[in-house]
């Protein structure tokens, strides 16, 4: 990826390979880049996502990711990393699309921890929040 070296093992990562990393990621999604993108998950990785339990492996991710890819027309994301720990790298995704059913313009946002290995995802926990685009969306009470 753009010719950078990703850490092996658990090694830390600098910021560089961080932004190297997310910007191949965003290339991906805006491609639509199924194959490539379920290749950045080891093959036992762990996801926990939102209020779901955990589930583990790249098929888990590869019907997760075909799902949130056909339900988005002309997804546009933005990812940033905000911080590194070593070989954990939190993300803020920004997203924009057209919902596949309803034809409205959709945003979320979300924010994400990768846990890295061997330049791979191996525990994506995330949460992420979306709606109509201009809803105020609030949090649900316990």
């Amino acid at each position: 990826m753009h010719g950078v070296t990703f850490p092996k093992g658990t090694e830390g990562w600098s910021r560089h390979q961080a932004m190297t990393l997310l910007r191949s990621v965003m290339d991906m999604f805006h491609g639509a880049d199924l194959q490539s993108l379920a290749d950045m998950f080891t093959e036992d990785c762990a996801i926990r996502y939102g209020a779901a339990p955990e589930q583990q492996g790249r098929v888990i991710v590869r019907r997760f990711l075909t799902g949130h890819l056909g339900r988005r027309k002309d997804l546009r994301v933005q990812k940033t990393c905000i911080a590194i720990d070593r070989n954990k790298l939190t993300i803020r995704s920004e997203e924009s699309w057209t919902d596949a059913e309803s034809g409205k313009p959709m945003t979320g946002f979300g924010v994400e921890v990768w846990t890295m290995r061997e330049g791979k995802i191996c525990m994506w926990e995330a949460a992420f929040s979306a709606g109509a685009d201009g809803e105020i969306r609030l949090p649900v009470a316990a």
